[in-house]
């Protein structure tokens, strides 16, 4: 056995090669010989003679051919794929033991999306445990499993080889597939066709069939696809001798059947006309030594695997993750895709990758993470590839950043790609945000400290003559300097002196009011200007020199205040208050008015007692043609038992319901006394119903005003003191010209 067993160990190395092989092989008659659990003949007869009978067969990846001449008759079946090999079995039995369960994965490449085969097993394995003989009663049934339709957008099981079965030692007839005995709808595949016996009484013509049931495992039918039919092209199966299951129920089963029609006369045991065992009609004929059974038959599967759902790809073999870092995005795909700069994936079996996230980047293809921009640079969008620098006048200091930051205020950055800004240095400032460089201080102001916003102005009294100074300097004695920021010193300036204001007389409203302003200023040659507010309103301004006459034309009878300034060229100026200007209507008519008043102690300033009553009368009116106005007035302060008396009027002003007058005057006799009194007639149209009097007395040497009912008030504000006439301490009367 040992030459034997060499050649069949030669031939199951060239399984996987494209060659096909012929191994011939010595047998006993009763030695059965199984190949790889799928294939077997044994002997039919216990009692036939113990020659050896030399076995041929070819095997390809086609499937498998076998030929043998062998007395008595051996049968052999091809399930699928198989390597050569010695399996013995039970000589003594009509049915092989069950195998244990083979698990094969083929190792050549296939493409999803076309139809390969036949090859067994399907792809990822196929367990196909077989049971009986396919010559004897009752077939062989093989039960398969260990299949994951999954993988598969086609899978058929069918014919891979001719069915061939003969009992001559001339020919091997090959069987044609039978549509009308097949029953392809309940599973039932059928090929039919004829061999010549020969016997002692001569040679006979008998008919043979093959016979394929396909069930599941509770015996129930499962419909098969006719080779040759519109379904079967569809799928892109070959076309051809018999059917196919396509496999859809998994585990499933199929029993194989060699079958002779028995003719009548050649044998006692088996009447005429009925379909029998091919084995066990052999056994029954009265055979010529040497006689012939020879048997082929091979089958396997044909698929079109499923394609790779999305996220996975084929790789010759079978569909796997993309790994991390790639992607698929369409079935079927046969390789992944690196995810590209700006993405990324973390996880195997994708169909997208990630966009790196604002703040991060991913600068390679295939990557599993996205890295975060470091500090000085940043990213706002999602899915770039590269960071950004922090631009110049701005900075990042942080890892991730979506946004630079500006530097403040007081700060600076020339660079960019910073994770920080640089303090504007001493004599240096930066206004606002994101500035790119600090600013030297102008002339004219400094800064002492860094990182400021802004400069500060040299104060007055100092300068600063140069840029980017940190410190004013003091002007040197002598000078000075009159506003702040100044680049240089001037000689100390002494200002302007207003001495006197003389005024005109009251003037009748329409004419010119004229008053000359006196001044002195000790810098020779400067230069003066002179600013009036004549209080009604208007102001004139003009460069003047001491002794300068100014006029003005009043239209409204009042007494107006004026205040003349006096400024030089250095801003130095000098003010005074001039009252009054009175302008009136001599056409207006006259005030008198008689009474008392009672006062508070603070109206007077040592010329009385304290608070107390005070009785007066007056009368005061333009006679005709004159331009001061004429009359008597008298106040009595019973405290102090002080009485001041006119002496003369200045002027009259008669406005409305209101009228003022201005006089000189002496109090118990003394003279250098100036009174202003001002009186309100409630009955004229704007004086409100009530009669209201007011006296202010000064010394003109002093200025000290000694009495006034209303101290504290300006001359032209309203009157708080009434008069009472209903309780008979007086009135007033405004006297309208007639």
């Amino acid at each position: 056995m040992g030459p034997q067993r060499s050649e069949t160990t030669r031939c199951a190395a060239m399984h996987q090669s494209d060659q096909s092989v012929s191994c011939p092989l010595t047998v006993l008659p009763h030695e059965p010989t199984s190949f790889d659990r799928l294939h077997d003949f044994r002997p039919q007869r216990e009692d036939a003679p113990p020659a050896r009978s030399p076995v041929t067969f070819a095997l390809t990846k086609e499937g498998l051919m076998l030929s043998r001449t062998l007395r008595p008759l051996a049968i052999l079946v091809a399930a699928g794929l198989a390597a050569c090999s010695e399996h013995p079995v039970d000589p003594a039995a009509n049915t092989e033991p069950n195998p244990q369960p083979v698990k094969e994965t083929p190792s050549f490449s296939i493409t999803p999306g076309t139809v390969s085969g036949p090859t067994y097993p399907a792809p990822g394995g196929t367990i196909a445990v077989g049971t009986g003989n396919q010559g004897r009663s009752g077939g062989r049934t093989w039960t398969y499993s260990n299949i994951d339709l999954s993988r598969f957008a086609v899978l058929a099981w069918g014919p891979s080889v001719a069915v061939q079965a003969g009992m001559s030692s001339t020919v091997l007839p090959t069987l044609t597939y039978n549509a009308a005995a097949s029953n392809a709808a309940s599973g039932r595949a059928v090929w039919t066709g004829s061999t010549p016996v020969h016997l002692n009484t001569g040679t006979w013509n008998v008919q043979t069939r093959f016979v394929i049931q396909v069930t599941d495992t509770d015996g129930a039918p499962l419909a098969l696809t006719e080779a040759n039919s519109a379904a079967a092209e569809a799928l892109g199966l070959p076309s051809g001798n018999g059917a196919y299951y396509l496999v859809g129920t998994t585990p499933y089963r199929t029993n194989w059947r060699f079958e002779v029609l028995s003719v009548g006369g050649l044998t006692s045991v088996y009447p005429g006309g009925i379909w029998v065992p091919f084995l066990d009609y052999y056994d029954a004929l009265q055979t010529v030594s040497p006689s012939f059974a020879r048997t082929s038959f091979g089958a396997g599967y044909y698929y079109t695997l499923a394609p790779c759902q999305r996220g996975q790809f084929y790789n010759d073999t079978e569909c796997v993750d993309a790994p991390a870092g790639t992607f698929t995005d369409t079935e079927g795909a046969t390789e992944a895709t690196p995810c590209l700069e700006g993405t990324y994936q973390p996880n195997p079996g994708q169909s997208s990758c990630i966009l790196a996230p604002a703040g991060s980047v991913v600068a390679t293809t295939g990557a599993i993470a996205a890295e975060l921009c470091p500090a000085g640079t940043y990213q706002p969008l999602t899915g770039q590839a590269s960071c950004l620098p922090a631009p110049a006048g701005s900075f990042v200091d942080v890892t991730g950043a979506v946004e630079a930051t500006l530097c403040p205020a007081g700060q600076y950055q020339s660079a960019s790609g910073q994770v920080s800004c640089v303090l504007a240095p001493a004599g240096n400032f930066a206004s606002g945000e994101g500035n790119v460089e600090a600013s030297a201080c102008p002339a004219g102001s400094y800064q002492s400290a860094p990182g400021q916003a802004s400069c500060i102005l040299a104060p007055i009294g100092s300068y600063v003559p140069t840029t980017g100074a940190e410190s004013a300097t003091l002007c040197p004695a002598g000078t000075t300097t009159h506003v702040e920021g100044a680049i240089a010193c001037v000689a100390i300036n002494v200002g302007p002196t207003i001495t006197s204001i003389t005024g005109p007389a009251p003037v009748v409203i329409g004419g010119q009011a004229q008053i000359t302003v006196h001044f002195t200023d000790p810098d020779a040659g400067d230069t003066h200007s002179v600013s009036i507010d004549w209080g009604n309103g208007t102001t004139n301004h003009a460069n003047a020199t001491s002794g300068q006459t100014f006029s003005r034309s009043y239209s409204v009878v009042g007494v107006y205040p004026l205040q003349v300034t006096v400024r030089d060229a250095a801003n130095e100026s000098d003010q005074m208050t001039y009252e009054y200007i009175v302008a009136y209507d001599p056409s207006a008519g006259f005030v008198t008015g008689g009474g008392w008043i009672n006062y508070e102690a603070s109206a007077c300033d040592g010329i009385c007692s304290g608070a107390g009553r005070g009785n007066f009368g007056f009368v005061s009116k333009y006679q005709k043609g004159k331009t001061i106005p004429s009359g008597d007035t008298r106040f009595q302060f019973h405290a102090g038992s002080v009485i001041f008396e006119s002496t003369s009027y200045e002027w009259l002003v008669v406005s409305g319901a209101r009228a003022q007058f201005k006089g000189v005057g002496s109090l118990n006799g003394n003279g250098g006394y100036s009174f202003l009194l001002t009186a309100v007639d409630g009955q004229v149209n704007g004086g409100g119903g009530v009669d209201r009097f007011r006296i202010k007395i000064v010394h003109d040497a002093s200025g000290t005003v000694v009495f006034d009912n209303q101290r504290g008030t300006d001359d032209d504000s309203p009157l708080n003191t009434a008069l009472d006439k209903v309780n008979g301490n007086g009135s007033i009367v405004i006297h309208a010209k007639r």
